[in-house]
């Protein structure tokens, strides 16, 4: 029953709406005053790093009992991915084409082998020694942008086409990264023993939104024989970092612990990090020049008679963790209307797979988009936690 409600809670909070995104038909040639309202939600996990039953335990019970850690370390992969994204944007249509919009969006992505996920859950009673084999990487980053563009629409042509210019302020930003070395861990808890570490740390410590940045934004929608082919990309640009502090771990050492008195300063503030910078890393704090997290959209729609439609797209996202994203949808317009429900499938991104279903629903002159994907892992316990969400408005003026 909890299942069920958590399901019917998050349709109606967390709705997204395929059917439209991005794919907005070419219905006139001329530009209307309006306003466009966007939230989205993403927490995913893939080859079992979360999964439903590991989730509603600490939710519901506030713990995890041995068998649930164990049924936890059964599902995970060699190699396990997981991300969570959310995001808000809003943009004005002024009637001729141009458009200013702001946002913000929140980045969390993580790959990891799962002897480091194993070692989480439950210690090293069971795996004294641990070899970084192959890529384990952490990457966040929030940023708020705004945005001025203009919009073209060549009615002969069946194009319509979109660009913006960004302004964007960096919140923060960190990226671990590591891709060798061994820890032998000592059973009695005492020391761990490093070897041949290939451990990397870049973190901005500017303040927040004291790190700027500019980019771009294309969007193109064409109707070819009869279907709708899109292409998109978006945050196309560049963070100017004037304060990234860059650490290299020191290949081989021994770390047992620290006297806590020792790291006290005077005004009675704890001095841990910059001990463990000093002693375990070899630090540097200079300019650079990063990219934006920019992701790419392509996707083409085919009409099935009257009233359905097939879709079927890729999506990319450059961040640790997001592999490329397959979606395939079924839509039905509702007869009379201009109403459409749809449902899918995806395959990748931050996770693995995932059922979708959503709607496009006109509110007189204006507009409601809603879908959810995830459907799978909110009624079996056994399945990864894949939860998309996103709701849609367009007011229109």
């Amino acid at each position: 029953m909890n299942r069920l409600y958590n399901l019917v809670v998050l349709i109606l909070l967390y709705g997204t709406c395929f059917g439209q995104e991005g794919d907005s038909v070419i219905q006139n040639t001329t530009f209307q005053k309006e306003i466009s309202i966007d939230k989205k939600l993403v927490v995913v996990g893939n080859g079992g790093v979360i999964t439903s039953f590991l989730n509603n335990s600490l939710v519901k019970e506030n713990h995890w009992t041995d068998e649930i850690i164990q049924n936890q370390i059964n599902a995970l992969g060699s190699n396990n991915r997981f991300g969570a994204y959310a995001a808000f944007d809003a943009a004005y249509h002024i009637g001729d084409g141009t458009f200013f919009g702001a946002g913000y969006q929140n980045i969390i992505g993580a790959t990891t082998q799962k002897s480091i996920f194993q070692l989480i859950l439950e210690g090293n009673k069971n795996q004294p020694n641990i070899t970084l084999d192959q890529h384990n990487g952490f990457e966040q980053i929030g940023f708020a942008f705004v945005t001025v563009g203009k919009e073209f629409v060549d009615s002969s042509a069946q194009r319509k086409t979109s660009f913006g210019v960004n302004l964007y302020g960096r919140q923060n930003y960190s990226k671990y990264s590591a891709d060798g070395g061994t820890f032998d861990l000592d059973s009695a808890g005492e020391s761990i023993q490093v070897n041949d570490a290939a451990l990397s740390i870049s973190q901005d410590i500017s303040d927040p939104f004291n790190t700027f940045g500019i980019g771009a934004s294309f969007k193109m929608n064409q109707i070819v024989d009869e279907n709708l082919i899109s292409f998109e990309i978006n945050n196309l640009g560049v963070f100017f970092g004037s304060n990234i502090r860059s650490a290299q771990m020191i290949e081989a050492y021994t770390f047992d612990g620290f006297n806590l008195s020792s790291q006290i300063n005077n005004a009675g503030g704890v001095t841990l990090q910059d001990s463990v910078n000093n002693n375990y890393f070899e630090t540097d704090t200079s300019s650079a020049v990063q990219l934006l997290p920019f992701s790419t959209r392509f996707a083409i729609s085919k009409p099935l008679g009257n009233r359905n439609s097939f879709r079927a797209e890729i999506h990319y996202l450059y961040f640790t963790g997001y592999y490329p994203l397959l979606k395939a949808e079924y839509h039905q317009h509702f007869k009379g209307k201009n109403a459409s429900w749809n449902v899918g499938a995806r395959v990748g991104g931050f996770g693995n797979y995932a059922l979708s279903l959503g709607s496009y629903i006109p509110l007189g002159k204006h507009t409601l988009t809603a879908q959810i994907a995830g459907l799978e892992s909110m009624v079996s316990e056994n399945l990864p936690v894949n939860w998309y969400g996103k709701i849609g408005f367009k007011i229109m003026l």
